[in-house]
């Protein structure tokens, strides 16, 4: 045998080594360590993997910040109905409250300040996008109504700004359209306007709420009521 053939076949004998060396090492990990294999499926921009071996993680250690961390995956990689597969277990979870307490103080520059509204408002765009429209539209408004508890009515950043958007994307002009009117124009803002005094915290939260009017109008072709709520708007300086 020529010495050429003989490197190439060591050569290709190292490289089979090599890949199976590999495999029986991805193997490991992935029954051993999946989460290992979902961080490095993230950092190659890898959706099934990225999510795939934290699912399976999950499942076998039922911990809510593996279960936090699979939602976010979901959301990142716009998977709909496994964000509302697991975003349903999330928001559900017994510990949810003191889950987003602690992720607000870690991913604050990330979520805006507010993670309960990050994964409550994208898992709302998920329910829409999946068909559950009139139940996106529940849960929005139960969120809103939780936060009215505490004297917000209706902040820059919340749930039902997620669904809106959502539904000004779409141009629906049916389906939720006159229940979410009915929300937002005849149930809350009468009594946003009726606690509106000037200071600068309920001017923030009136203006997101005309902002949204408008949006909801544009996507139903409504100009009179677009400029009656661009005015609106303009009012408040």
């Amino acid at each position: 045998m020529s010495t050429g053939k003989i490197i190439a076949k060591t050569a290709a004998i190292t490289a089979a080594a090599f890949i199976g060396v590999l495999l029986i090492v991805a193997i490991v990990l992935s029954v051993c360590c999946p989460v290992v294999l979902s961080d490095v499926g993230d950092s190659l921009g890898i959706p099934f993997a990225a999510i795939g071996y934290l699912e399976r993680s999950y499942m076998n250690t039922q911990d809510i910040n593996e279960l936090g961390e699979l939602v976010e995956r979901c959301i990142k990689y716009e998977k709909h109905k496994k964000t509302v597969r697991y975003g349903e277990t999330l928001v559900g979870h017994q510990y949810f409250a003191d889950f987003c307490a602690h992720q607000d103080s870690v991913l604050a520059s990330v979520t805006d300040g507010s993670y309960r509204v990050y994964i409550t408002g994208n898992y709302v765009d998920a329910l829409y996008e999946t068909g559950r429209r009139e139940y996106a539209l529940t849960f929005a408004w139960g969120e809103i109504l939780k936060q009215r508890e505490k004297g917000i009515y209706y902040a820059k950043q919340n749930t039902m700004r997620y669904l809106v958007s959502a539904f000004s994307s779409n141009g629906e002009r049916d389906g939720i359209s006159s229940q979410l009117i009915g929300y937002l124009e005849g149930d809350l803002l009468p009594q946003l306007t009726a606690v509106y005094s000037g200071d600068a915290t309920k001017k923030e939260q009136l203006s997101a709420l005309y902002v949204d009017l408008y949006e909801i109008y544009r996507a139903l072709f409504n100009e009179q009521k677009m400029q009656e709520y661009q005015s609106l708007y303009d009012s408040l300086g």
